[in-house]
């Protein structure tokens, strides 16, 4: 009975070692891609994940038909993801945890995209500038934009050269 109850133990501690080591996987994966520019929120434990993506869906103002969707909620959201930032912030003493020792924290700050449907919708289009004949030359317009977009409703129109639409 020794022998099952310290294998029990034993295999309890070997568990949470494990654990511990594929949830710090995670975070480390997910810190690299960061500061790869790879937006994630792979971060997020899993018992979190619910209550992140009420108050992101919530703060957006964005809503899903996950009804039948093959892609899980949190890879759209991911989707919406702009920028990150992850900071250091130092503890004034060291705290010992049943993890270990603790000398700070990480805070990830992750800022999303979100639609607002009082927008106008423009449609983008990318211009070509064309030879065409004009009385007896061949004209090609000079110093016309890159891109223009229309507002159809409202028939507003904005320009993009070339170095603005790629930045």
């Amino acid at each position: 009975m020794r022998t099952i109850h310290s294998m029990t133990l034993f295999l309890n501690e070997r568990l949470a070692a494990l654990i511990h080591a594929v949830e710090a996987h995670f975070i480390h994966t997910s810190i690299e891609n960061i500061m790869k520019n790879n937006l994630n929120l792979d971060f997020i434990h899993h018992k979190d994940l619910p209550r992140v993506v009420e108050l992101i869906v919530e703060a957006t103002n964005i809503t899903f038909d996950d009804s039948n969707s093959a892609i899980p909620i949190i890879a759209l959201i991911s989707k919406l993801l702009v920028q990150q930032r992850i900071d250091f912030i130092p503890g004034g003493s060291i705290r010992k945890t049943e993890n270990g020792n603790t000398i700070g924290k990480l805070v990830f700050t992750s800022f999303f995209a979100a639609s607002d449907p009082n927008q106008p919708t423009f449609l983008i289009y990318e211009l070509v500038s064309i030879p065409f004949q004009h009385g007896s030359t061949r004209v090609r317009l000079a110093q016309m934009p890159a891109f223009i977009g229309i507002d159809p409703k409202t028939l507003q129109f904005v320009r993009w050269s070339t170095a603005e639409a790629s930045s």
